[in-house]
Order: structure tokens, then sequence, then C-alpha cells
């Protein structure tokens, strides 16, 4: 069976009630005769009688898919076959071009999105001693380790990791707000707290921009593949299947290897980039602390250095990308206990020796 394409616009009361005209586009589904129906918006300037007459449209490619039309979504998400000849050669926007699926919401990112650039997370381990290299922190600071382990509100968690942090008189906290731009356009904005190392401390290297991430990929996700609802409370149960296959697809195998994690290092970075007026070729070093509601032994520890000239190309996405290699991003396990030490531990973890 072909599918067919509907668009059409309907009315919940009589015209004279000047409620809203809904306007929407529907498809046959294959091998049914539901009609999958796709809410876009209201209009109530739209004057039409209960039911205007179904007006047929050219099928576009994703209504010949099993992909919902999903509001605020990137129509490229689709999986599909990768072309990886030659990537370090190409533009962002070559890539985007050849590789149908790879423009897609950093929400939507998968491995393929990664592997096509030559990025990938490597697992590293924190050499250090647990017990005696640490001296133990006061009773305050154990407490803000111990409910960072066990708390499971978000809001909460960013409190006891700024007031961890400020405790051990090495990283403080920074009043901006990450945000991913892509070809000059404000793309994401991750719920990121940014630090940096105290002044009073030298920093002989370039210093490194710090965030911290409370991990709710998977429920923004879930957030984005929730239809909505239709006329008088009815739902949609085709497009719910629809979207849970489609959030099946963009789901990673685990959360601590999310190709969301890279979009907010990247963020990360250009805030430094953005603040720097020198303009030369340098690497911007990002480390990122993230905890999981549902894990109380560790935190995560995310290490990757960009190279300006990627930033340059995500601000300019027609520029080659010849004269750089993509990074790849470390991940460190750090335990929370003993609770006494976490402090110092997480610390010597994100910006090394003290």
């Amino acid at each position: 069976m072909v599918p067919v394409g509907l668009l059409f616009c309907y009315r919940t009361a009589s015209a004279s009630q000047r409620k809203p005209t809904y306007v929407g586009i529907g498809r046959f589904l294959p091998n049914s005769t539901a009609l999958a129906f796709f809410h876009l918006f209201s209009s109530p300037v739209i004057s039409s009688s209960l039911l205007l007459p179904s007006t047929l449209i050219s099928v576009p490619s994703y209504l010949n898919t099993s992909s919902p039309l999903l509001y605020n979504y990137n129509w490229h998400t689709t999986t599909t076959s990768i072309n990886m000849s030659h990537t370090s050669n190409k533009s962002l926007h070559a890539l985007s071009v050849e590789n149908k699926g790879f423009q897609a919401y950093p929400l939507f990112w998968t491995s393929q999105h990664l592997e096509i650039v030559g990025c990938r997370f490597v697992e590293v381990e924190v050499t250090s001693d647990l017990q005696g290299r640490y001296p133990q922190q006061d009773g305050r600071l154990t407490y803000y380790a111990t409910r960072l382990a066990t708390s499971p509100v978000d809001n909460m968690k960013t409190h006891y990791v700024r007031s961890l942090f400020h405790g051990t008189g090495l990283l403080e906290f920074v009043r901006v707000a990450a945000a991913f731009h892509y070809a000059g356009r404000l793309v994401n904005v991750p719920v990121c707290n940014v630090f940096r190392i105290a002044g009073h401390i030298l920093v002989p290297h370039p210093e490194p921009v710090i965030g911290y991430y409370s991990y709710k990929a998977d429920e923004d996700r879930c957030v984005r593949f929730t239809p909505r609802v239709g006329p008088s409370g009815t739902w949609n149960l085709p497009i719910q299947r629809l979207y849970r296959r489609r959030l099946a697809r963009v789901t990673p195998e685990h959360w601590t290897r999310d190709p969301y994690l890279v979009c907010v290092m990247l963020s990360l970075a250009q805030i430094q980039w953005r603040s720097d007026t020198t303009q030369q070729p340098r690497l911007y070093l990002v480390r990122l602390l993230v905890t999981h509601r549902d894990d109380q032994l560790n935190a995560y520890v995310y290490k990757s250095n960009f190279p300006s000239q990627l930033l340059e190309c995500l601000k300019s996405p027609s520029r080659p990308m010849s004269d750089f290699v993509f990074p790849s991003i470390e991940v460190a396990k750090v335990a929370f206990e003993p609770y006494e030490t976490f402090g110092g531990r997480v610390v010597e973890a994100l910006i090394g020796p003290q």
C-alpha cells in the first residue's frame, strides 16, 4: 500500500463560536486503515465549517517512512547508512549532505554521529590512593558529598556541587550559561553549571573550564517524543507507537556514553572560544562532572581538549576539517565513598594534582 498524505483543517465547535481552527497533517499507515494524525498548530483566524474538505498533497519523503512528524523536530534524524570516506577532509556541511541523518538535534545524536567525525569515548582509570592521599574533609563537605550521591533532586544536586567545590577552596562558580551554537544559531542550552579554578591559584598552563551536569537527557528525550493530546483529551495510539520506536533508535545503550554529553562539552568549549580575543589556534580544555540520579556509587569525569579549528567549523560549517583531528572524550569513574575524601578526589580528577 502506498501511503497517502492529507492536509486538512478542523474545528471542534461551530464556526459561530469563534473557536480556534486546528491545522494538521495526516497519513494512512502501511498495511492499516488507521489515519495517523499530526497536530501542527492552531489559528483563530481561519474560518471554516465543522470539517473542511481534505486536500490531497504530494507525499514528502518522511511520509514514506515510519518516522513521526514531531513538533520542533529536525527532519533529518532518521537512522541511515553512513558514508565514512575521507571525512577528515570534508566540512560539516558536506557530511550533512552525504549523510541524511547527520544534521540532527543534539538530543538525537547517536554513536553513528560520533563515528562520522571520529569521536569516541575512552575509559581511563583514576590512579589515586583513596584513603591515604587525601585528608578527611570537615563535616560540611562530607555532608555535601553524601547528599550529592543520594539526593534524587537535580536542583539540590547542583546546590551540593557548588557548596562542595566552594568548600575545597579550589573551584569557584561562574555565572555564565552554557549554550551550543551551530552556524551562528543557538541550538541547545544544556542545564549545566560552570566553574573555574579559584582566582588565587596561579595556573601555569591554559586554564580549563569545568562544568557540572546532572544527567537527565533521557527524560528530555521522552518529553520530545511525547505526542500532543488530541481533541477532548484523546490519545493518538498509532503515533505513540511510532514515537516509541523513534525514541528507541536515539537512546544510547549506556548513559555514560551518551553523545549528548559531547554537546554539553562543546557548549563549555564555546564559552572559552567566544571570550578569547587572541584568535590564535589553541586548545580549549573542558572538564565535565556528571552524576546520575540512579547511580549512588559513582560520579563520572569527562575530559577533552577541543581545538579552536573545530569551534570555527561549528560557526562556519562549510569550513574544511583537514587541519585538525576531532578529539576523543576520556571518561573516568570516581567513587563517592569514602565521602570524607570525595571532594579532594573529584577535584583532582577534574583539574589534576592540587
